[in-house]
Order: C-alpha cells, then sequence, then structure tokens
C-alpha cells in the first residue's frame, strides 16, 4: 500500500515538473481559491491568457476542473486538502 501511494505521488510530481514556471504559479495560486479575475490581476496578465494556461494545465495534468489541479498539486507535495 505504500509502495502505490508512493508511485502515485512520484507520478504526481512528475506531471507538476511539466508545467512552465507561470502555470506553477497560476497552480499555486488555485490553492488559495483565487478566481480568473483575481489570478490575472495578480500575475499582470489578461483573463483569456489565464485560461490559456489552465487549459494548458488542464492538459498536462490529466484532469478536468480547477479542483482536480489543486487535488493533484497537494498529492504531488504530499499535502492534505480541507476535510
Amino acid at each position: 500500500m505504500i509502495d502505490s501511494k508512493s508511485n502515485e505521488m512520484e507520478s504526481s510530481k512528475d506531471s507538476i515538473a511539466k508545467l512552465t514556471p507561470t502555470e506553477t504559479a497560476l497552480v499555486k495560486n488555485l490553492l488559495l481559491g483565487n478566481s480568473n479575475r483575481q489570478l490575472a490581476e495578480l500575475h499582470g496578465i489578461s483573463i483569456n491568457t489565464v485560461k490559456f494556461h489552465l487549459h494548458n494545465i488542464f492538459a498536462k495534468l490529466g484532469v478536468s476542473s480547477r479542483k482536480q489541479v489543486v487535488a493533484h498539486y497537494q498529492k504531488s507535495h504530499g499535502l492534505s486538502g480541507p476535510e
């Protein structure tokens, strides 16, 4: 069981490693529950650019929602989400 958890965490880390620095920064701000508008303001980019990056993040991580991105990031860093 520990091996499968360890393998799962490594797989998540590998996926997160594929993200660009900008994508990683956006994911970290997703952890805080920021909206697209807030992400755009924080990063000095347009909302359309945020959506473009989120689309790429979803594809790289193989997920389909912001919630799944956050869960994936938390798993890759050995963090647990809110219970």
